[in-house]
This record gives structure tokens, C-alpha cells and sequence, in this order.
């Protein structure tokens, strides 16, 4: 929206995406929850950009939303990816 100082949402390129699920997967198969994961993601984040996302999605998380729930809702990552993480998440293999 112009003039509001918001600016416009987009979806992570396919390079953010796939660091974001390598670095995520890792920490994962690790035994981190999805909560700890954000966070040291944050630790480990170079752009205050993504601070911001990933610690918004871990505020989501420890308040008790889905990680699924709460990167759809960050509306930067694409519904396939989301979906995917639903699932993992209902049949307990997130990895």
C-alpha cells in the first residue's frame, strides 16, 4: 500500500526457501523443537529482514500456534511449502 509505510509481502525466492528448509531440517533431525530452531535461526540471521520474520513465526510458535500456522501466516512462504509442513507436523515426521 502505497503511502501507508507497509511494504508489500513477497514470497521467498527459491534460494531463501531452500536455506531456510536446509537450516531447518538440520536443526530438526537434531531434537530442537520447532521453537528452539527459530530462534537460533534468529542468532544466526544477517538481515534484519529476516530477524523480523523468523522472529515473529517464533512468537507465533511459542504461543502456541504450528510452525505451519505461523510461517502461513508470515504470508512470505509459498502454500505448497506450508502444506507440506502440516503434514509433517499431523504424521509427526517433520524432518
Amino acid at each position: 500500500m502505497e503511502g501507508t509505510g507497509h511494504k508489500k509481502s513477497r514470497i521467498l525466492c527459491n534460494e531463501e526457501l531452500s536455506a531456510f528448509c536446509l537450516q531447518l531440517s538440520m536443526l530438526l533431525r537434531a531434537g530442537v523443537t520447532p521453537g528452539e530452531a527459530l530462534a537460533s535461526m534468529i542468532a544466526e540471521s544477517g538481515s534484519a529482514e529476516e530477524k523480523d520474520l523468523l522472529a515473529a513465526a517464533a512468537r507465533a510458535v511459542e504461543s502456541g500456534e504450528t510452525l505451519s500456522a505461523a510461517l502461513a501466516a508470515a504470508e512470505r512462504f509459498p502454500r505448497y511449502m506450508t502444506d507440506m509442513l502440516c503434514v509433517g507436523e499431523l504424521t509427526g515426521r517433520m524432518e
